[in-house]
């Protein structure tokens, strides 16, 4: 117990800065909705999802390795899988974080030097934010900063223990982002130097345990090859192109982008440059990892100028990476920077009045100036979807060219997948008869606005009342009520588990099930009428597809389809005795492969006819 109670009284402020840290990160953690990105961490990271299908999207839609999803599957396990678990994730990470640079100011120079880098890393607005977003950038700068701890260790010790040390830390964190890749040029080089500047003996051990560091990385990258391989044939095509001020914007909003915050800052890195070439040190370049300024010159100059340099001349020579999420591992380094300046300063009144001056105007932007916790900034995704669906009152289908995000938030709700396309795109097909003409839904969201030919503009006027208009944050929706009344053809891409051919046509090639969502059914009689076409054009055994049809569980129906295209499908009679909401299956019972002569279906229409 004394030893607890001593080891607290040690460590009194960093358990203070770490409770606070902890508070503004935790503080008001789901206030905002997730948006675009965050929404495709929790669709990646869904623990329903099987292994295959998992595999599948991340080389589709993902460009992070993988270990920061497996680690939110994990952590649904305890916690249960919400958006808000997702966010404490990184909140965690955005704690650890504070807690890693504290041990890597302490490393390059000493323990008050980490207790100011931890204070002012805690009140951050950038990093705060890293720590309530969704995303892998929070746990990826908690990697970054204890990979550059193990450098500093590594280069003041070189052994083996060390060695190891640095190389699992740095193969951690090259786990996290492949922007890794960048900070470990950066610390090539700064090994480089180091080798370069020291005794033959000295630089034979520094290479040798380097080599020892690098294979163990990258063995622990190894399961993320290919997606770095996929990843370095992307062309991106979202990030805007950069320009005179890219540079200064981006790290004007690591510090906050607060005009007196920025003032002292400028002056802190001023005085941090004065005193690095003011220092009264040794010429003498073997000594340099002896003297702790000249160190953290190296080692935070190395950090930041190469990330800077490779990323801003890949932005302009290829692809922008031009955003701020993109350049956070630099953070830390500025971060860092600042706190070894403020440290400097020599008279203990004044070091005390600036920090403190930091502290409280860094609050007051994030309280005050930005509304951080009080002022909507992220694309409502869950508040609109929430609406819809209470409005949503006969289910009509849901469209969005953001279909398969809005899934997350309305696919429970409603019992179906929002289509996926864009509003253009959709009118079109409904004037070509490929969709019918019912009454639908579209919302849009993330900059994306409301934007018709004049043409198909006239069509949906001509075809349907708009009902509603909804508008949030970055967000808007349309209800639009069909004027020609419901259509019998069902949206085939809302058929769940199903397989599609290039021309939009369900097929079958198993005995399988697919799933309409819940439809409004009224009391009256019906005509259900599934067309299309058996193959191969011999029946085999003198027998072509078979399917059932099955309403609410209830086999209502069954047949044979032809085996000619002009065939009159299959035709099922069926008398709801109320009005009722109804689930609507077509189930293909009767594959077999004979002499490699596979029997299957290709089903091009389904339509539920109410009859006078």
């Amino acid at each position: 117990m004394d030893k607890i109670i001593n080891t607290v009284k040690e460590n009194g402020y960093l358990i203070l800065i770490l409770l606070v840290a902890a508070f503004l990160r935790l503080y008001r953690l789901d206030f905002q909705s997730l948006w675009v990105d965050e929404i495709f961490t929790l669709n990646m990271s869904d623990p329903s999802v099987p292994s295959a299908q998992f595999f599948f999207e991340m080389e589709l839609r993902e460009g992070f390795p993988y270990l920061y999803f497996y680690l939110l599957k994990g952590f649904y396990f305890f916690l249960g899988y919400s958006e808000w678990t997702a966010r404490f994730f990184s909140a965690l990470a955005g704690i650890a974080s504070v807690y890693a640079i504290y041990l890597l100011g302490k490393e390059l120079f000493y323990k008050n030097i980490g207790l100011i880098a931890a204070t002012l890393f805690c009140v951050n607005e950038y990093n705060i934010f890293i720590s309530q977003d969704a995303r892998p950038y929070g746990f990826y700068l908690f990697a970054i900063i204890l990979s550059f701890w193990a450098l500093v260790r590594f280069i003041k010790f070189q052994n083996l223990k060390t060695a190891l040390y640095y190389g699992l830390l740095t193969g951690f964190a090259l786990n996290t982002n492949f922007f890794t890749f960048v900070n470990i040029l950066s610390q090539v080089i700064i090994i480089l130097f180091f080798i370069a500047t020291q005794a033959k003996e000295e630089r034979i051990k520094i290479f040798k345990f380097s080599i020892v560091s690098g294979i163990l990385a990258l063995l622990l990258f190894a399961p993320n090859y290919k997606m770095l391989l996929k990843l370095l044939n992307f062309k991106s095509f979202w990030v805007p192109a950069p320009d005179r001020t890219s540079v200064t914007d981006l790290i004007t909003n690591f510090l906050g982008n607060f005009e007196f915050t920025k003032f002292i800052f400028l002056i802190l890195f001023i005085y941090y440059i004065f005193q690095v070439f003011n220092h009264d040190t040794s010429s003498d370049m073997k000594k340099v990892r002896e003297d702790k300024l000249q160190l953290s010159f190296v080692v935070l100059f190395g950090w930041t100028f190469v990330f800077f340099v490779f990323v801003v001349v890949k932005s302009y020579m290829d692809i922008s990476l031009m955003l701020a999420r993109y350049f956070v591992s630099a953070t830390a380094a500025i971060t860092m920077i600042l706190a070894i300046a403020i440290g400097l300063i020599r008279n203990t009144l004044a070091r005390k009045f600036v920090l403190t001056a930091v502290v409280l105007l860094s609050l007051i932007n994030l309280f005050v100036v930005k509304e951080y916790y009080s002022k909507i900034s992220k694309s409502q995704f869950r508040e609109i979807s929430q609406e819809i669906v209470q409005k949503n009152i006969d289910n009509d289908i849901i469209v969005s060219s953001w279909g398969w995000l809005f899934n997350y938030y309305l696919k429970e709700s409603t019992g179906r997948n929002t289509i996926e396309s864009p509003l253009d795109f959709y009118v079109k097909n409904m004037q070509s008869g490929k969709v019918g003409n019912n009454s639908f839904w579209y919302v849009d969201a993330n900059e994306r606005n409301y934007l018709l030919p004049l043409e198909l503009e006239n069509y949906l006027n001509d075809h349907f009342i708009l009902k509603e208009t909804i508008e949030k944050y970055d967000t808007w929706a349309k209800h639009y009520v069909s004027k020609d009344g419901e259509s019998p053809f069902l949206d085939m891409n809302l058929f769940q588990e199903a397989h599609f051919d290039g021309s939009g046509a369900m097929i079958f090639v198993s005995n399988s099930t697919y799933t309409y969502p819940k439809m409004k059914m009224d009391k009256g009689e019906y005509s259900i009428v599934m067309r299309g076409v058996s193959l191969p054009a011999q029946p085999i055994n003198n027998e072509n597809a078979h399917f059932k049809i099955l309403i609410n569980g209830a086999v209502v129906g069954e047949g044979y389809l032809g085996n000619k295209e002009d065939n009159l499908g299959l035709t099922v009679n069926y008398t709801s005795e109320a009005n009722q909401m109804i689930v609507l299956k077509i189930e293909y019972d009767n594959d077999v492969n004979i002499n490699g002569a596979d029997r299957n279906a290709i089903i091009t229409s389904v339509q539920v006819n109410k009859k006078p």
